[in-house]
């Protein structure tokens, strides 16, 4: 039977929730599901003609994803239409089971989903597709149009990249109907952890750039720490700045190939990912953001010599905070992986303590999933980073400036730059400024020498008569 629900009876539900302890959900997966590997899982598809409001004439087709394999905790989805809910219920009707060994007729009647994607056609031409999936803890991913799926958007991270991290998963889905000229889907859900509970809701707008609207409400169930706001995740294997692996003919092996971080001040930080030997945990100390993200810069296929994976066409994730965000700084995550499959990398916005000492968190933030996400508009960019290591600790870079509509000469080698670098130990020398044998960039070397034992965070940008014209530079050597 259908009820009423709004995000605000949902959001006093999560308040409530949060006075009780933790419970999490009983019963067992059945183990023709819980012994699935990946392409046993995949093997279990959905049916397209079962798609919610398939025959509708909606602008929107959702469909659901079955449990197993890595997805084994229980969603609850419902539709939401005039305020009213109803839940959907999981029939092996809507699954093709035939290329798989699971047997459909010893399916609990009450399985439920792990998930649910969102279709549109991003072209009038095109069929349903999908571009936004919720699936698996609280992760989510989209698409832009032309584009294919690379990095993801967390609801929320507790401890990021720690032994103990804890993983806040979405435990119920409301999908509200749209109306049949609909531009936006709105969906809500609610949060639940051992720590702490929430009510969510989505404003997803698909296009050239996806669009979602983010609106939280977080409240703990003992004491809010190291929580980390609008965390992304990617991956990060190789690229031109480190070794290809052996028997691999790709020159680069990436989602994202760097952070970007936008500052009150108008200063712009770009920090390439790296696949580190051990684990890499960086803090970005900065009180407020315009915005940060995970970009692909990187947009020729040639430096990915891959067909089938299509790196170059994986969307930059951009964070615009909807309200001032203040803060400790954006927090950068980097994992050693030997497989391109694993999500290594991972950065959120650190709020400051006494919030979180409140015991709540009122979160409103907008992402973009799309390769025209934000970028410097007046500074010249980062086009490439390479190193390589000059004896001991040393290292040998160089760094090619893209000149930037703020430069000081679309003819790079009509004029001159000079490079301003600063670290926090060590020494640099051999700093040499000149144009590439292109003429299109500006390219800097520099060797770098850090004090034994320690970690030199360098910052590099150029600039002409003291007016700095490239976006800022920033690592941390060794790595």
């Amino acid at each position: 039977r259908p009820e009423p629900v709004s995000f605000e009876s949902l959001r006093h539900e999560a308040q409530d929730r949060a006075r009780k302890p933790y419970m999490p959900e009983l019963g067992r997966l059945p183990m023709s599901l819980a012994d699935l590997d990946y392409d046993e899982y995949r093997a279990i598809e959905y049916r397209p003609k079962r798609a919610l409001w398939a025959s509708d004439g909606l602008p929107f087709e959702v469909e659901f994803f079955h449990r197993g394999y890595l997805f084994p905790k229980r969603v609850r989805i419902f539709v939401l239409q005039h305020g009213q809910a109803s839940e959907v219920h999981f029939s092996p009707k809507m699954f093709d089971y035939s290329r798989s060994t699971v047997q459909p007729d010893r399916l609990p009647e009450d399985l439920g989903f792990a998930g649910f994607r969102l279709l549109v056609a991003l072209h009038p031409m095109e069929r349903y597709s999908e571009f936004v999936s919720f699936l698996g803890a609280s992760y989510f991913r989209a698409r832009g149009a032309g584009e294919v799926f690379g990095a993801s958007a967390r609801g929320l991270s507790v401890g990021m990249g720690s032994p103990d991290e804890e993983f806040p998963f979405f435990d119920a889905f409301w999908i509200e109907k749209p109306a049949a000229n609909a531009k936006t889907i709105t969906v809500y859900a609610s949060m639940d952890s051992p720590s702490l509970t929430g009510v969510y809701r989505f404003d997803i707008s698909p296009g050239i750039e996806t669009r979602v609207d983010v609106h939280a409400d977080v409240f703990a169930r003992t004491t809010l720490a190291r929580v980390g706001v609008a965390p992304l995740t990617s991956m990060y294997f190789y690229g031109l700045n480190g070794p290809v692996p052996p028997e691999n003919d790709r020159p680069e092996v990436h989602d994202s190939d760097g952070l970007l971080i936008a500052g009150h001040s108008s200063e712009w930080i770009w920090r390439p990912l790296w696949n580190p030997k051990t684990l890499s945990l960086s803090t970005f100390e900065i009180a407020s953001v315009n915005g940060f993200g995970l970009m692909q810069r990187d947009r020729d296929p040639c430096d990915y010599n891959d067909s089938g994976a299509l790196y170059q066409k994986r969307p930059n994730i951009w964070v615009e905070p909807l309200k001032p965000w203040q803060g400790r700084g954006v927090q950068l995550l980097e994992l050693p992986s030997n497989w391109e499959g694993q999500d290594n990398i991972g950065v959120c916005w650190l709020p400051p303590e006494e919030a979180l000492a409140a015991g709540s968190l009122a979160l409103a933030y907008r992402l973009h999933f799309g390769e025209s996400a934000r970028e410097p508009a007046n500074l010249g960019k980062v086009a490439s980073t390479r190193w390589s290591e000059s004896g001991g600790a040393g290292a040998r870079f160089e760094l090619d400036f893209s000149p930037g509509a703020g430069g000081p000469d679309s003819q790079v080698a009509a004029s001159a730059a000079a490079a301003k670098i600063t670290t926090t130990t060590g020494q640099v020398g051999s700093v040499w400024t000149r144009p590439d044998p292109s003429g299109k960039y500006w390219r800097l070397t520099f060797e770098a020498t850090p004090q034994v034992d320690q970690i030199m965070d360098i910052r590099v940008f150029l600039q002409q008569g003291g007016r700095r014209f490239t976006e800022v530079w920033s690592f941390a050597w060794p790595r």
